[in-house]
């Protein structure tokens, strides 16, 4: 691997991990915050309606986003202007399309349904979240980290802090309301920044679509993605509808500071991702096998560093967000170990997906995430929050073992 081409990887991957420190602190007290203004139950209201969201998003995109990443620096690469100015506006104007249908639906029909107030600001959420998904993911295919991060990882959370502190609330409804605005502001920010940062020569180009081949490409993907984040808030979800929203309030709170194993891997998947598929497509074996191993070895160190703290010690974190809190220091034992299992696992869903291996990642994902959720339907009824867990952290654990195998047999083919 030539040493520019390392120190070049290493050096976005340490940009991509500061970023990621900054957003995941921002984020976290925000979470602390709203866990010590709000009762348990009504952090679990919050924390079930943007779950909710967020899991729609993954279809509402169609799976445009990990598209974008595949995609754009191909494009960018070989100078094809007019195809991104296409590409572009049909990412943003076909999930804008799906997710008003949708919200549009659901307002119509939401004082009917079990937590009504959670289904409208749902509605309202949803084509909101939806395209800032798909902007902040053409900042990652254009290799621009602060634009993928700062907006919703940052700025968010800061605007959602200031604004209850300002406010002085402890309503659910008003927290919403409040999050709702502020996805507003964030949704402008994403979309005149990304104007300002996409090719000069693509703003001025004829649009040139391929919507079926995009859409042909990207449904496999959006099996996978969507399927891997329904599975990572199916306990959400579940616990929601299942159990209680205490309940959900404790499970929210141990994945929160789990994901914490998983921040290293996340930076360096947002610089390694583009490069895998770059890397790839110009058939440079000996680039790719390094990238792919110099991830998996700081995936792991860096893991294990948030790892054991968590794992020790979780009651002094769960303590953060307040005394109630405290309870689910089992929970976060379990989850925790799934998610390290996953970091040891490095780059290998991302092997897949950015190598035309897409439809590989989508059928094993989903068979996970059927596998997930019949585990969770027969685990909750009689453990809770507690089978919730050991279901997400098994099934977790044996989906990324599958994708390594995988993604080690197509890094040694090239």
């Amino acid at each position: 691997m030539p040493i520019h081409f390392q120190d070049a990887f290493l050096r976005k991957s340490v940009e991509s991990l500061s970023w990621r420190v900054a957003g995941i602190l921002a984020l976290f007290l925000m979470h602390i915050v709203l866990g010590r203004h709000l009762t348990l139950e009504d952090y679990g209201v919050l924390n079930y309606t943007i779950s909710a969201t967020k899991t729609a998003t993954l279809f509402t995109t169609l799976g445009f986003p990990t598209l974008i990443v595949s995609l754009l620096p191909r494009y960018k690469e070989s100078n094809n202007w007019s195809t991104i100015r296409g590409f572009t506006l049909r990412c943003l104007q076909l999930p804008l399309l799906f997710s008003l249908l949708i919200s549009v639906f659901l307002s119509t029909v939401y004082p009917g349904i079990q937590y009504s107030e959670s289904i409208l600001f749902f509605s309202l959420f949803l084509p909101i979240m939806s395209l800032i998904t798909v902007g902040r993911h053409f900042f990652l295919g254009l290799h621009h980290l602060r634009g993928f991060i700062i907006p919703e990882e940052i700025l968010l959370p800061i605007l959602v802090i200031i604004s209850v502190f300002f406010l002085a609330t402890d309503e659910v409804a008003k927290v919403l309301v409040i999050y709702f605005w502020v996805l507003l502001f964030v949704l402008s920010v994403t979309l005149i920044w990304l104007k300002k940062v996409l090719p000069t020569h693509s703003l001025s180009s004829k649009n040139i679509y391929h919507t079926k081949d995009w859409l042909i490409t990207s449904i496999p993907l959006l099996l996978g993605g969507a399927s891997q984040l329904l599975m990572s808030q199916m306990g959400v979800l579940l616990l929601g509808q299942l159990d209680s929203m205490r309940n959900v309030g404790l499970f929210s709170a141990a994945m929160r500071f789990s994901l914490l194993i998983t921040f290293v891997m996340t930076a360096i998947n947002m610089v390694g991702a583009p490069i895998i598929a770059r890397e790839f497509h110009r058939k440079t074996g000996g680039n790719l096998a390094e990238v792919v191993r110099q991830a998996r070895i700081w995936s792991s160190l860096g893991a294990m560093v948030v790892f054991l703290p968590l794992f020790f010690y979780p009651g002094w974190f769960l303590g953060l967000m307040g005394g109630e809190f405290l309870e689910g220091v089992v929970l976060l034992r379990i989850i925790a170990c799934g998610y390290m299992a996953n970091a040891m696992t490095g780059l290998a869903g991302t092997v897949l997906t950015m190598t035309g291996h897409g439809s590989y990642f989508g059928k094993t994902t989903f068979l996970a995430m059927l596998l997930c959720l019949a585990a969770m339907l027969l685990s909750i009824p009689t453990w809770g929050a507690t089978g919730a867990a050991i279901s997400f952290s098994l099934v977790l654990a044996g989906m990324n073992i599958v994708h390594l195998w995988r993604a080690n047999f197509i890094v040694c083919s090239k």
